[in-house]
């Protein structure tokens, strides 16, 4: 299956309130605005594909802290929740070497935090993400 790419610099923008940017962690929308949105998959560059860590495919949202496998890479999972730029669940995920696009903060927004270029966000989809 093809994946469309995004560019998380590209995405469109929200105002993000002071309390928005204050709380890094776990990110979650009013069960109003959930129910409103399509919980299909975002399409992203960075999304879904398959690895090689061989552990347990997640069925639900992994906490912050786990560690998965992510194109063939552990990474931690940083953050869990809505972001401003784009529809859907959301992981943030710090990567052990420079390989990623951001510290986990979007267009001034602190969703976590980790080194320059250590930090990447992929949309959540059950199944799609391995234990590490």
């Amino acid at each position: 299956a093809g994946v469309e790419q995004v560019d998380e610099s590209a995405a469109p923008e929200k105002l993000a309130t002071q309390d928005d940017q204050s709380q890094v962690g776990v990110r979650r929308g009013s069960e109003d605005s959930k129910k409103s949105r399509s919980r299909s998959s975002p399409a992203a560059k960075d999304g879904p594909s398959e690895d090689k860590g061989g552990g347990a495919k997640l069925q639900t949202v992994p906490h912050v802290g786990r560690s998965i496998w992510y194109k063939n890479m552990e990474v931690v999972v940083r953050f869990v929740g809505d972001v401003h730029f784009a529809e859907g669940t959301w992981l943030g995920i710090e990567l052990a070497t420079p390989g990623g696009k951001n510290d986990g903060t979007v267009k001034g927004v602190q969703y976590f935090a980790c080194r320059p270029k250590h930090g990447l966000f992929i949309p959540w989809v059950p199944g799609a993400y391995s234990k590490a």
